[in-house]
């Protein structure tokens, strides 16, 4: 059975391209002592073969392999297994009229692995990423929590970018409040009614929706960082890595923090705008 995966290993000083073709070479892949990145698209993988190999083969809890298989979008978290930790990320994409969709990627942490498990086509910035393998990789031994930090580093860049979007559309909004702008709607295709603001409430909710979309997504993001970096910071038995690199990772891990708070406070920001917007409109409604 051929399992949808392909990735990296490196061997030495050299990266090595890998596309398993059996399950037996995923697994020899994940035991080995080289580091190893593997990419699995489950959009149309053998669900009972995935399964048979994440629980039977890779010994992955069982309720982190269902998290993985089935079309539900599960909420950002990080658990700690034996051997591994277990976290879900989200990205986000438009749908029809403006909103924000969140699709999920699964992220399987190991000492010497990367496992990365999606059932929608991912990104194209990230396919970029992949493709380019960051060069500290070579500098750290603890080479998954780099790899990861890249992974999220690349993710938070685009909620970022998303934002500035988002921001902007609020500019817009704020517009058409100030300048009372009529819209003419149809009605029963015969003729025309006169309603105020109808596309701008429209856009309102769409506003509304991705903002507090966002903010959940995130604020747990930040929980999971914070744990993550605790670990670091206050390990609860000693880490088999040299100090200076355990700082060095805090500090990574810290900058994406940083730039999830950024993240949060756009988002605030933008709903108390869009909350006086809505209550500058009811003003102007009611002096007519």
């Amino acid at each position: 059975m051929r399992i949808p995966a392909s990735g990296f290993r490196i061997v030495g000083e050299h990266i090595e391209r890998i596309a398993p073709a059996t399950v037996e070479d995923v697994v020899a892949h994940i035991r080995s002592p080289e580091f190893v990145w593997l990419d699995f698209d489950l959009e149309n993988a053998p669900v009972q073969e995935v399964v048979e190999l994440l629980e039977d083969k890779l010994d992955f809890h069982p309720l982190t392999v269902e998290e993985c298989v089935t079309p539900d979008i599960y909420q950002p978290k990080m658990e700690e297994e034996r051997g591994y930790r277990f976290f879900i990320v989200h990205y986000f994409s438009e749908s029809r009229r403006d909103y924000l969709k969140p699709s999920e990627i699964n992220i399987y942490l190991g000492k010497n692995f990367v496992l990365t498990l999606h059932r929608k086509p991912i990104p194209i910035y990230l396919k970029q990423f992949l493709l380019n393998i960051p060069e500290d990789l070579f500098l750290f031994n603890d080479k998954s929590i780099i790899f990861f930090y890249h992974i999220l580093d690349v993710l938070i860049d685009d909620y970022l970018r998303l934002l500035v979007v988002i921001e902007n559309r609020g500019d817009e909004i704020e517009f058409k409040f100030l300048s009372r702008k009529v819209v003419q709607v149809p009605l029963l295709r015969l003729k025309f009614i006169q309603r105020p603001g109808l596309t701008t409430l429209e856009e309102v909710v769409a506003q509304r929706h991705n903002l507090l979309l966002m903010r959940k997504s995130l604020s747990q993001e930040l929980k999971i960082l914070s744990e993550l970096t605790g670990n670091y910071e206050r390990p609860e038995e000693p880490l088999l890595m040299k100090e200076t690199e355990r700082d060095e990772i805090v500090v990574y891990l810290g900058t994406l923090a940083n730039h999830l708070e950024q993240a949060l406070h756009v988002i605030e920001s933008e709903r108390e705008a869009l909350t006086q917007n809505l209550e500058l409109q009811k003003r102007l409604i009611n002096l007519k």
